[in-house]
């Protein structure tokens, strides 16, 4: 792989060129390290918050809002779930169709009812896996 770093004038926009054959697990992870930089704007009762990608447990879609979740609190998002996926990168993967789990935050895995799997996360919370998100999630982790 060559890497080629230009300077740019000041009054040029900064911008990243991933030129590849095909999007492969090592350009993926290079990619999701460069989106984890890039924070959510999210809402806190009366505040507008940046919250790092790092620092997000989960995004559950409820009643037609969009919640985040990190270790102390819960932000709501304006962006709907399917809008996110492109946006959160490698570490992210939806779960169910309401949820999408920060793959950094699996405590451990394990099998549940109805071909299911349980997930538990670093804060201690259990997040159910539904069957037809389990295949590309083992996939993910190579199981």
């Amino acid at each position: 792989m060559k890497i080629i770093i230009e300077d740019l004038p000041s009054e040029t926009e900064e911008h990243i060129i991933i030129r590849c054959n095909q999007v492969s697990p090592e350009i993926a992870r290079i990619i999701a390290a460069i989106k984890s930089q890039e924070p959510l704007f999210a809402y806190s009762e009366q505040e507008i918050c940046r919250v790092r990608l790092e620092e997000i447990f989960y995004i559950e879609a409820v009643d037609g809002k969009t919640f985040l979740y990190t270790n102390e609190k819960v932000f709501e998002l304006k962006q709907r779930l399917y809008e996110l996926d492109d946006e959160l990168g490698f570490n992210f993967q939806r779960i169910s169709k309401s949820v999408v789990l920060n793959l950094k935050k699996i405590k451990s895995l394990r099998p549940a009812i109805n071909g299911r799997f349980e997930a538990l996360l670093d804060n201690g919370e259990r997040i159910i896996i539904s069957r037809q998100y389990v295949s590309s999630l083992k996939e993910k982790f190579g199981i």
